[in-house]
């Protein structure tokens, strides 16, 4: 019994001391600034709700609020297009009865059995222009109606027949079975948002990612504002990218029939933001620093258009800034990456790039399968794909010339493998795959 009440009590002591009213869920919507990143060395809170900053002190009372600052991004954005056509022609195909009615034209073939029971024949010109009629009472199906009755699966057409045995063509009028394929034209689809089906994956800067004691002790992971980082004034900074064009990338149409022969058309479009560049704002949206991103790099353009949120790491006094921007395909071979170092000098609020590496990816993915990727220390070395069970499915030997090596994934079962470059005995490099 006392076990119970002790739990109760503890219940009751807790207390409201805010309420933060935020309409989407955010990993933002409530953070804490530490103490060595504000003026007056007070803890702070923070909340970033509906495009505003607020700024509360230690006790939870709101003390702030920056309008605007422009700390979301979106990291990947996209949704579905939807589309209805309806056909333009049908590809027919028909046979007929052996049987003619013999007579002089298709108004004769009325007269003739509409005046017999079971018989309301209706007048209309077929798909290939031929003099027709069809009987109300075989209720004929019509896939469209979209140039008078051209298209009922059963009728009578008026043409000239030559009979077996005979040279001298009759005409007269025989039944006919037809089926209709319909052809599209996607050049007239007319693609309309279907934006509650919107997919946006937000992502927030830092002004810091982790800060270092003494060059190796990680004390503090993320900061996402601060007074003090960049300068000494009182203003708040948060860290912004900076973006050109958006670039509209468009899936492959999806085709599905729905009711009767409308086709229902979807493609996926994924929505990125040409990213040119990256830098600390303060509050009244002055650049405390900018870095601009190369948009072209030995001929390739810059592929990354979302860009990934830069490394900010503080040691000591000093500030590093790390981009790793990718050059090239946006998938596959041929991509090369390019990683920029920059460091900050809080005294003279100058940048500069201390470090420019560039590196290919070591494995790359494309339609066919695996691309490895040889470096001049891999040459008349082994490129080795290994399985789960630690047996060794593939080997292909390195020639002196070769870039790359091809592992062709329809070759080899799906499953987890490790590929490794051997030379000498020694592994140079090694890394997991998943083969699809």
């Amino acid at each position: 019994m006392a076990l119970v009440i002790s739990a109760m009590t503890g219940i009751h002591a807790q207390t409201l001391v805010a309420d933060i009213t935020s309409p989407l869920f955010s990993s933002l919507s409530f953070s804490m600034i530490p103490n060595c990143f504000t003026s007056d060395n007070s803890t702070m809170f923070f909340s970033y709700v509906n495009g505003e900053i607020q700024i509360y002190d230690e006790n939870v009372n709101k003390v702030k609020t920056l309008s605007d600052p422009s700390m979301q991004y979106i990291y990947s954005h996209g949704y579905y297009e939807r589309a209805k056509l309806l056909p333009v022609s049908f590809n027919v195909g028909k046979y007929s009865d052996t049987e003619v009615t013999l007579c002089r034209n298709i108004d004769d073939f009325l007269l003739m059995r509409n005046g017999q029971s079971n018989y309301k024949l209706v007048k209309f010109t077929d798909a290939e222009g031929k003099p027709s009629c069809y009987n109300e009472y075989e209720n004929p199906n019509f896939h469209i109606d979209i140039n008078g009755n051209k298209y009922p699966d059963v009728y009578y057409c008026f043409d000239e027949y030559v009979f077996e045995g005979s040279s001298v063509p009759a005409v007269g009028v025989r039944r006919i079975h037809a089926t209709y394929t319909p052809v599209y034209n996607q050049d007239l689809a007319v693609f309309v948002a279907d934006k509650e089906k919107d997919d946006v994956d937000f992502q927030y800067n830092k002004v810091l990612e982790t800060s270092y004691k003494d060059g190796s002790y990680p004390w503090y992971s993320s900061v996402y504002l601060s007074q003090t980082l960049f300068n000494d004034d009182d203003k708040w900074e948060c860290a912004r990218f900076n973006y050109g064009d958006t670039i509209m990338n468009y899936g492959e149409i999806q085709r599905s029939s729905g009711h009767g022969d409308t086709l229902y058309l979807s493609r996926y479009v994924s929505v990125k933001r040409e990213t040119l560049g990256f830098g600390i704002y303060n509050e009244d949206n002055e650049p405390l620093l900018t870095i601009p991103i190369a948009q072209e790099y030995d001929g390739l353009q810059y592929s990354n258009t979302n860009g990934s949120r830069p490394s900010i790491y503080r040691v000591g006094d000093k500030i590093y800034i790390g981009f790793i921007a990718s050059y090239g395909a946006q998938y596959g071979s041929g991509i090369v990456y390019k990683n920029y170092i920059y460091l900050y000098d809080k005294k003279t609020t100058a940048v500069r790039k201390v470090s420019e590496t560039k590196s290919v990816p070591f494995i790359t993915r494309n339609a066919n399968g695996l691309n490895v990727n040889i470096g001049d220390e891999d040459r008349n070395g082994d490129v080795l794909l290994v399985n789960a069970a630690g047996q060794t499915v593939a080997t292909h030997h390195i020639s002196g010339n070769a870039s790359s090596v091809k592992i062709n994934s329809g070759e080899i079962p799906a499953g987890m493998y490790s590929v490794s470059i051997t030379k000498d005995g020694k592994i140079n490099r090694n890394q997991k795959v998943v083969m699809k």
